[in-house]
């Protein structure tokens, strides 16, 4: 091989001329050499509520909206978004009612993007049961990938929770045993969500609800006779989105089951991540004012509380609406 440094000469009809092109740029043109890849490019959008935490922009959407990419990056930046789909809490049941079970919640991580724009969806809470079960939630959306709202809690009688992204609590019986909603509902390739706990079947006006089932953990069956169930808790985020989101950054918290009467009431908490409280009365059946179910905080998913008296007065707990975050590397 010519050493590039030396004159290189090239034979014209029986001819030697030398040409005395010197130095190594000259031998970078010969081979054809680059001087460099391309340089690092970073995904770019707009849309929702932005924020930074270190490296990363995040977008939060609280209601409908559009996620609109510019660039879609490259290896040498970045070029994947990962996303958190929450769905609309339930609402509890009424009269010794289940646990509104917590929306679906789908976290996904190194998806690809391309340039365009990507409609938002979030769901509502569902409304509170009244002599009924518990309202189901509404299903969020992002990506065509979908997080189920969360399954209503079961009312005083014979009815199970509803199933859904997280099952609503069994409702207090007289006499039979309802069985907690079924947890991620429909199936997702990862679940969603999880099953509610069982109402109590103690006879004659002394049941409790089942807690509603919450993102990491079912919801509890009845405490005790009169007692509701503690609804499961939700799913920290801060691993993935940093601090100073939702209810200390858990999502998706089950609602809290209600007691339908019981002197010794002691209030069923709502899972970590937006559960409602569990409502009571302290009074016998029908008499008397008693605690409402709490409702699920706004934004997180959470499941309502059931309700503890056995008409609408106090009312059961309405669910908490849903959200969807996505973030991406922006530096």
């Amino acid at each position: 091989m010519r050493k590039i440094d030396l004159p290189l000469t090239v034979e014209s009809k029986g001819q030697k001329i030398k040409q005395s092109h010197r130095g190594k740029s000259f031998g970078y043109q010969v081979l054809g050499f680059g001087s460099g890849g391309a340089a690092a490019a970073f995904v770019e959008a707009t849309g929702g509520t932005p924020s930074t935490y270190g490296d990363y922009k995040i977008h939060k959407f609280t209601g409908p909206g559009t996620f609109c990419v510019s660039s879609a990056g490259n290896a040498g930046g970045s070029e994947t978004i990962d996303y958190l789909i929450v769905a609309g809490g339930a609402g509890g049941g009424s009269a010794a009612g289940g646990g509104g079970g917590a929306g679906g919640f789908r976290l996904l991580s190194c998806q690809p993007v391309t340039v365009a724009g990507f409609p938002v969806a979030v769901g509502g809470g569902g409304v509170k049961g009244c002599a009924s079960v518990g309202g189901t939630g509404g299903d969020s959306v992002f990506k065509c990938n979908t997080s189920a709202g969360g399954g209503g809690g079961g009312p005083y009688g014979t009815d199970d929770g509803v199933a859904g992204g997280s099952g609503g609590g069994g409702g207090g019986a007289n006499g039979s045993d309802p069985c907690g909603g079924a947890g991620d509902t429909p199936p997702a390739p990862v679940s969603q969500g999880n099953d509610g706990g069982n109402g109590d079947g103690t006879p004659q006006n002394q049941g409790g609800g089942g807690g509603g089932g919450g993102a990491s953990v079912v919801g509890s069956n009845f405490a005790s006779a009169g007692n509701g169930g503690a609804g499961g808790n939700g799913t920290d985020i801060s691993p993935t989105f940093g601090p100073g989101f939702g209810d200390s950054n858990y999502f998706a918290g089950g609602g809290g089951g209600g007691a339908q009467s019981n002197p010794t009431y002691v209030a069923p908490l709502g899972g970590n991540g937006g559960g409602g409280t569990g409502g009571g009365a302290a009074a016998a059946y029908g008499g008397g004012s008693g605690t409402p179910g709490g409702n699920g905080t706004c934004n997180t998913g959470g499941g309502g509380g059931g309700n503890g008296n056995a008409n609408c007065s106090p009312v059961a707990g309405i669910g908490g609406s849903g959200i969807v975050i996505i973030r991406y590397k922006f530096q």
